[in-house]
């Protein structure tokens, strides 16, 4: 190979290591560990929801029969009967079983991930599994997307400065294949530690 083309083997190989540190990332991180701190609000309004069954159920108990409305409840006992957005919880009565619910996070019933509507008779909807776009496009994960895509540029960088002309000539695609897989793993653990750095609280 000519010197063009090993800087423009170079180039290559650079780009596509750093875009994979990159994707590798935001699949593990924002995508995946992170989830659990993006899903906080939704985490939080189904223990609201959870403390004001408890109340709805000792009001049944003591009156015979659930209240008509909330705020037939001893408002002491509802410090914050509204959900993580700031929407009062609807509350209906059918059957004599009470139903305390959610629409999530757009207000509007149906949705997935945060959307998703949560109630006291099914907290756990199948829909409340946050979609992978949801969770990329989400406010809380875009720093989190930062900086797996800095640690994506700084590994092909270094990749592209460290993979001199010699070692493309010297090694076989094998052998070189090898060291940059295992750079590209080890590249890749450390940027998700990086990143995990940067997970929001959710609070």
């Amino acid at each position: 190979m000519t010197g063009v083309d090993n800087l423009k083997v170079r180039l290559l190989i650079a780009c596509c290591f750093g875009l994979g540190v990159a994707g590798v990332t935001i699949y593990l991180v924002p995508g995946g560990i992170g989830s659990y701190y993006l899903a906080f609000p939704q985490q939080q309004t189904r223990r609201e929801i959870e403390h004001v069954a408890r109340v709805v159920d000792e009001f049944s108990i003591k009156k015979g029969i659930p209240p008509r409305i909330l705020n037939d409840l001893d408002s002491s006992s509802l410090v914050f009967a509204r959900d993580m957005w700031g929407r009062p919880f609807r509350y209906s009565v059918t059957k004599g079983a009470p139903l305390i619910e959610s629409l999530g996070r757009d207000g509007i019933r149906g949705g997935v991930g945060l959307d998703a509507d949560i109630s006291n008779q099914v907290p756990h909807p199948a829909e409340e599994s946050m979609p992978l776009l949801q969770k990329l496009t989400y406010p809380l994960a875009q720093e989190m997307i930062v900086v797996a895509l800095i640690c994506g540029v700084m590994a092909g960088v270094s990749v592209f400065w460290g993979l001199k002309d010699e070692a493309i000539r010297s090694q076989s695609w094998r052998g070189l294949g090898i060291v940059l897989l295992v750079s590209f793993v080890m590249a890749t653990w450390g940027a998700a530690i990086i990143t995990f750095f940067h997970v929001p609280s959710g609070h």
